[in-house]
């Protein structure tokens, strides 16, 4: 198991990505420090956020603001650690890190959970969102601008991290055959193929 550190470090296999910082507390009491790989998605896929040009996500003014308000979630909140993430034209994923708050039980309930989470984000997104329709003219959403619930992964080591950092990082590249975009190819992912072989 790694050592836990905060030092910036390069991933595997990829040179060029940008250093990542390695999840302090790694390698500790487990049940006391949970890291989730997230994905939301939107209302019925409908792209809100951008759109993918040459390989490149572009974010629109609605992508910025989904940007700004998952970069604040961990604001006055030290249980919470805001890592990697993607904004895509129709989903978001990020990688949190929660840390129950001076507690060392293993049956610990302390700090934020992983619902509450999502459900601020949820809501912030929703309400920053509402307020573009009304004083920018973003296109308007029925009802929700969310799809119900969300899928969430633990990432339970290092390599695994490395792995959905990189699922992440090219995420954009991937559009095309990303099974959450409406008119996504049929022919293989290549690309995602590619990210499995570096940790096989």
């Amino acid at each position: 198991m790694a050592i836990p550190t905060d030092k910036p470090t390069a991933s595997p296999g990829r040179p060029d990505l940008p250093n990542r910082k390695r999840m302090r507390l790694w390698g500790f009491n487990y049940s006391m420090s949970k890291a989730y790989f997230v994905t939301i998605v939107t209302q019925g896929r409908v792209n809100r956020f951008g759109a993918v040009i040459n390989g490149q996500m572009v974010l629109n003014d609605a992508g910025r603001m989904v940007e700004t308000c998952y970069k604040e979630l961990g604001n006055g909140h030290d249980d919470i650690e805001c890592l990697d993430y993607v904004i895509m034209p129709n989903h978001l994923h990020f990688i949190v890190h929660l840390h129950p708050a001076n507690d060392s039980s293993a049956d610990s309930l302390a700090g934020t959970s992983l619902y509450e989470l999502v459900k601020r984000l949820k809501s912030k997104t929703t309400v920053g969102y509402s307020h573009g329709v009304k004083q920018q003219g973003w296109a308007p959403f029925d009802h929700h601008l969310w799809q119900r619930g969300y899928y969430d992964h633990i990432i339970r080591h290092e390599r695994a991290y490395d792995y959905i950092r990189n699922y992440i990082y090219l995420n954009p590249e991937r559009w095309f055959y990303d099974k959450i975009n409406p008119e996504c190819s049929d022919k293989p992912d290549d690309i995602n193929k590619a990210i499995k072989d570096l940790y096989a």
